[in-house]
């Protein structure tokens, strides 16, 4: 991988992360016509289309990423978002199987899926399951607890949507939407406020 390339993917990912997407966009387009083999690239594009709320593009450019050679479980996880933010559920469902099914032990397969699976009320209890699987597989990973909460909130199991935004706080002090959703759990419950 040529300097100029790696140099491009590592900045677009500061950029996205520093929420700064579009940016990110604009570094990685140029750097993609010279080198459209590229599936990091590829990948790091549709996580920034994603991060700017721009489906379509994401889609596309996670599509391209998975015919490439690289990281095609990143790039299936990136579709799988991609499609339902589209509102293509069922789709996403596959996309997020396919996931788990070349890489069932990482956790961020396990996440999307749990993600995908919530957005269907009869998807519920599998997502809660599937939440709870990547909770383990990466007990020291807020995000992980945060699905969990969100697959129990949306199952209204208090118990375990407040144990789960709990675990996450503990991990990541600064999550303030899981310290509003563990606030809104508690209510609920008829507890008192965060």
């Amino acid at each position: 991988m040529s300097e100029s390339i790696a140099a491009a993917v590592v900045r677009a990912a500061e950029l996205t992360a520093r929420g700064l997407p579009r940016k990110a966009i604009d570094l990685l387009r140029p750097v993609l016509v010279a080198n459209p083999l590229h599936g990091e690239a590829w990948c790091r594009l549709a996580a920034a289309h994603l991060d700017a709320g721009e489906p379509d593009p994401a889609l596309d450019a996670a599509k391209r990423a998975l015919v490439l050679n690289g990281d095609t479980v990143w790039a299936q996880r990136l579709t799988a978002l991609a499609l339902s933010e589209l509102g293509r559920h069922a789709e996403a469902v596959v996309a997020a199987r396919e996931c788990v099914r070349r890489k069932p032990d990482d956790w961020r397969c396990q996440v999307v899926l749990a993600e995908v699976l919530a957005e269907d009320p009869k998807g519920l209890h599998e997502a809660v399951d599937v939440a709870r699987r990547a909770a383990h597989l990466a007990p020291s990973e807020a995000r992980a607890f945060q699905v969990l909460g969100d697959a129990a909130l949306r199952l209204r199991d208090w118990g375990t949507a407040e144990r789960a935004y709990r675990t996450a706080l503990r991990l990541d002090a600064g999550a303030d939407d899981v310290r509003a959703n563990l606030g809104t759990v508690r209510r609920k419950r008829g507890g008192a406020p965060v």
